[in-house]
């Protein structure tokens, strides 16, 4: 069995710059990102859905690039795994911002 080193990043995902530096080499890549505070959908501010909406997609295109542009990328490969839950499907009282980041998530992927 080979020995696989995971390096765990936090940093914003708005920021692209930043994103791109973190991932140099990856070719594997597990994304879990979403606003998972439980509020009533008038309650959110919009800035919410936006945030976890672009962090999505920024996540999704840097690292693929990046990916693409590896020059042993035929022989390793590449995943982006983007981690999804029911709420994607059948949504849920007060979650109005987590359902739609899901969901997005999903129609992305």
């Amino acid at each position: 069995m080979k020995n696989e080193k995971f390096t765990m990043i936090n940093c914003d995902l708005l920021d692209k710059d930043k994103v791109l530096n973190h991932f140099s080499g990856s070719d594997f890549v597990f994304h879990l990102a979403a606003n998972a505070d439980v509020r009533s959908g008038t309650d959110h501010p919009s800035k919410d859905l936006e945030q976890n909406t672009i962090a999505t997609f920024n996540i999704a295109q840097l690292c693929a690039i990046k990916m693409m542009k590896l020059k042993n990328r035929k022989k390793v490969g590449g995943s982006i795994i983007n981690m999804s839950s029911q709420m994607g499907h059948v949504g849920g009282p007060i979650r109005s911002v987590y359902n739609m980041n899901k969901w997005g998530l999903e129609g992305l992927t």
